[in-house]
């Protein structure tokens, strides 16, 4: 199974009537990185959430945000401050009683005292909120994998076709390639006939030249090489688990064989074919980066 990088995942844990948005987005990255933006009062949840993302994933960018503006993890109640609302009435009775002043006293005019109401801050449990919380990772986790498989199930056909489409050039390249000494050798020929006019030619220092032409060009072993490497680009891409990098390494030594190929080419029609297998391969290696 192959999987892209690509993904998105979100879930909402609902911790006694308030909720968290817990959301997940992945891009292509060379490593395992990840960005994880909690509240402030679940900071000491970092950690454990990364463990969690790590058992999902194991390549790519990762952002894991939460709705911390629209959410509050803590039961707000308001208090009576009722020590000192004791004291504002001890007050108002002193002075009623010393200087007659009427101490009836109103709603409004208690919510003019100052410190005389507040509002607390009560915790969640943390074993509930840490509970609620792991489960929501846990959830926006499991969108974002399948999110990433189902991208990869169509980065694995599209891969094949490219790869198949390669190995078709490759083949069309392998069946050319010994016609190259043969054409070199008819050209050799008849310019040094044209040149020399009715001179004889020496046939043995002319097949000297051609078998030496024929060395330095030989691109046989570079063919054997990127066929094989097609070979294991396929087998790779059966195997269980991530396999990004391996093929993109493949895609290097690819890559590699190619560009021996076109510094050894004495050939029109094996320069074309090295155009297009480098068009190819570079097509291969944009999507390879893709691929966990």
């Amino acid at each position: 199974m192959m999987y892209s990088m690509t993904g998105y995942g979100r879930s909402i844990a609902t911790i006694d009537e308030r909720e968290l948005t817990v959301e997940m987005k992945s891009v292509n990255h060379r490593y395992l990185d990840m960005t994880v933006h909690l509240p402030k009062s679940l900071m000491y949840l970092e950690e454990p959430v990364k463990q969690i993302i790590k058992s999902y994933v194991s390549r790519g960018k990762i952002y894991l945000m939460t709705d911390e503006d629209s959410t509050s993890l803590s039961a707000q109640s308001l208090k009576t401050n009722w020590a000192l609302l004791k004291q504002y009435i001890d007050q108002l009775e002193q002075m009623s009683d010393r200087y007659g002043i009427d101490k009836q006293l109103t709603y409004q005019d208690l919510l003019q005292l100052d410190d005389l109401f507040y509002v607390s801050d009560e915790p969640v449990d943390r074993e509930l909120i840490n509970d609620h919380i792991f489960q929501a990772v846990h959830e926006a986790c499991e969108q974002l994998v399948n999110m990433r498989q189902s991208e990869g199930m169509n980065l694995a056909d599209d891969l094949a076709m490219r790869v198949k489409q390669l190995n078709t050039t490759i083949q069309r390249l392998e069946e050319h390639a010994p016609m190259v000494a043969e054409v070199y050798q008819e050209k050799l020929d008849k310019r040094i006939r044209e040149y020399l006019e009715d001179v004889d030619v020496d046939e043995g220092r002319l097949l000297n030249e051609v078998a030496f032409f024929s060395d330095k060009s030989n691109i046989d072993e570079e063919i054997t090489r990127l066929k094989s490497h097609i070979k294991q680009f396929f087998d790779i891409m059966k195997e269980h688990g991530p396999k990004g990098r391996k093929l993109d390494f493949l895609i290097q030594e690819m890559n590699r064989e190619i560009n021996t190929i076109g510094s050894k080419a004495g050939d029109v029609t094996i320069s074309q074919y090295v155009v297009d297998i480098k068009s190819d391969i570079e097509k291969l290696r944009e999507q390879v980066q893709n691929v966990e």
